[in-house]
């Protein structure tokens, strides 16, 4: 498996990873609605809009798994954090493995490559938000000294719904 920064070329990629996880991840969590409404097409336009700097950014770092096949199974995001009012300097933003890839150490990975990343920033902390119910993903961060310590509610396709922050507050012992 190579681990590599994302290039421009791979955002359909990326978007078919984020649509077949949504697919596995979020039924029974996410109304079956909404998660139909993330097609790779609607990801790739949405993902192209909001990163045209992604491979020369010095403030987010998208990272990707590939296969030896040449095959992106897995991402993550993260740089500074978007909520200003809490204590947390860095922030994962997202990340997404395709099911067949999970349990398998490739999160870790990723998890770690992002810490490097934020650390390079002179991040010290760091925070990811995970949905309420998502037992797996949860257990995840726990599994990786991630402590869920904040709450709030986030829009997800007009639809409030509530989140817990796992937090980070050494990265350095990451």
């Amino acid at each position: 498996m190579k681990i590599r920064r994302a290039k421009f070329s791979d955002i359909k990629d990326i978007a078919y990873v984020q649509v077949k996880s949504w697919e596995t991840t979020y039924p029974g969590l996410l109304p079956d609605e909404t998660i139909k409404s993330r097609t790779v097409e609607s990801r790739t336009q949405k993902l192209t809009e909001f990163w045209p700097d992604l491979e020369t950014s010095t403030k987010r770092c998208v990272i990707v798994a590939e296969t030896e096949e040449g095959n992106i199974v897995g991402f993550v995001v993260g740089g500074r954090s978007f909520d200003n009012n809490l204590p947390y300097e860095g922030e994962v933003y997202s990340i997404y493995i395709i099911k067949e890839y999970q349990n398998k150490g490739l999160g870790t990975t990723l998890m770690k490559e992002t810490v490097k990343f934020l650390e390079n920033l002179g991040f010290k902390t760091m925070i990811v938000w995970v949905l309420e119910g998502n037992k797996q993903a949860s257990l995840f961060y726990e599994k990786l000294g991630g402590i869920a310590k904040e709450r709030k509610m986030k829009d997800i396709e007009g639809k409030e719904y509530l989140v817990n922050g796992y937090v980070w507050e050494d990265i350095s012992n990451f």
